[in-house]
């Protein structure tokens, strides 16, 4: 209980947390269907004003994956399949092309948490909603993990530090890092 309770409570912002995605396409989708303009114009001005205020979209980029998050994918094409790809899921895509055509944001993803976010919206969750229920689907996942731990006949297993590596490029800051890819922080 007290792994599967760590695990929930881990969530956050920036941890598995659809909200602020959710509430972005939401809020987007809203707005376009009000706007009158074409999916593709409204993209356009929504990530222009983004830039101007240097404010991120959520649920774009991953420190790992480059252009494609393999687990967004994969989601995308379960939703697609069912035939539960929504309008607000497509106007979230033409965001995120736009977004990416500067060759310099080319290889930024739409990660799982937003994938996650675009396809529950669609489903007619909340934002609220949508974490939580992010939460559940996650929870199997946990379970098997803490069940292979306690296996293992090692519960607190220690990882030596030579199978890991923590090695940071010298000079690097991750403030610098977060303003020259163009995004705020604050907000």
């Amino acid at each position: 209980p007290a792994g599967l309770a760590a695990a929930s409570l881990a969530v956050g912002e920036y941890t598995l947390a659809t909200e602020h995605s959710a509430r972005f396409i939401t809020d987007s989708y809203a707005e376009f269907a009000a706007s009158g303009l074409s999916m593709e114009q409204f993209a356009g001005e929504l990530v222009a004003e983004k830039a101007r205020t240097r404010s991120r979209i959520p649920g774009f980029g991953h420190p790992v994956f480059k252009k494609v998050d393999p687990r967004a994918a994969i989601l995308r094409q379960v939703a697609v399949d069912a035939g539960l790809w929504s309008g607000a899921c497509e106007l979230y895509e033409e965001i995120h092309r736009v977004f990416t055509t500067p060759a310099k944001k080319a290889d930024i993803p739409i990660n799982d948490i937003g994938m996650m976010a675009a396809v529950l919206t669609g489903l007619g969750f909340t934002p609220e909603e949508s974490t939580g229920i992010t939460i559940i689907s996650t929870l199997p996942g946990v379970v098997a993990h803490i069940s292979e731990e306690l296996r293992s006949g090692r519960p607190i297993r220690i990882v030596p530090d030579e199978t890991a590596s923590y090695e940071v490029e010298d000079g690097r800051d991750f403030a610098d890092d977060w303003k020259a890819a163009g995004w705020n922080r604050e907000a």
